[in-house]
Parts: structure tokens; C-alpha cells; sequence
């Protein structure tokens, strides 16, 4: 038995040393970096249940700015995108997997700011 328990305390690690490692290893740093600097795209659709006044503005750059006809805008963007929409009640948002549905009442602007990130830098 004494044998049995000598084999078993060998193959146990140091519980200090093998489970909490006391210094990070150099690639985590660069990795934590890594992945702060990559850029992720997100995608967002409108669907557009009659003509309306909209403005869309892709990372900086302007999409469209004017009347738009019933249909569907589907976009994708790295940092922002910036929505107005004149009428929110004929305008429906999706964004990613999920369906935010109209976006206000009758005759109401509404301005949306899409961030690709979930927290600012």
C-alpha cells in the first residue's frame, strides 16, 4: 500500500507551480494585442416597408443619403455605421442574427449608431 501511495503522490503536480502559473507566457501579451487590432465586420439589413427619407453613413463614408423606394439595404461595416431615418414607423432593422423590428411610431426620426465593437478604445 505504501508503494501504491508513493507512485500516486509522483504523479500528482505541485498544486502552486503546475495549476496557477505565476507569470504569463510572452505570446498572451502579443495575442491580447493581436486581437485588439483586428477588425471585426458586422452586417445589418433594412427593410424598407414604403418610400422613405434615410441617411446611412458606412464607416465615414456616405451609403446613400435621399428617398428610398420599398426594399431591402443590406450593408456590412468594420467600426460604425450611422442610420437617420425620417420615418421610423415604415423602416425595419436587422443587425447581426437578430430582428430589432420597426424602429419607432408614425412620423418620428430616429439617428441609430451601430458599433462593430462592443466597447470604445
Amino acid at each position: 500500500f505504501l508503494e501504491a501511495s508513493q507512485k500516486l503522490s509522483q504523479k500528482i503536480p505541485d498544486q502552486n507551480s503546475a495549476i496557477f502559473p505565476t507569470n504569463t507566457p510572452p505570446n498572451l501579451e502579443n495575442f491580447i494585442q493581436n486581437s485588439i487590432n483586428t477588425s471585426v465586420e458586422r452586417a445589418a439589413r433594412l427593410q424598407i416597408l414604403s418610400r422613405v427619407k434615410i441617411e446611412i453613413v458606412v464607416d465615414g463614408k456616405n451609403l446613400f443619403s435621399g428617398y428610398h423606394p420599398a426594399g431591402n439595404i443590406e450593408f456590412t461595416f468594420k467600426e460604425f455605421a450611422k442610420i437617420i431615418v425620417f420615418d421610423a414607423s415604415k423602416v425595419k432593422l436587422t443587425y447581426g442574427p437578430w430582428d430589432q423590428g420597426e424602429l419607432g411610431w408614425n412620423e418620428r426620426k430616429r439617428k441609430i449608431i451601430l458599433n462593430a465593437r462592443p466597447f470604445e478604445e
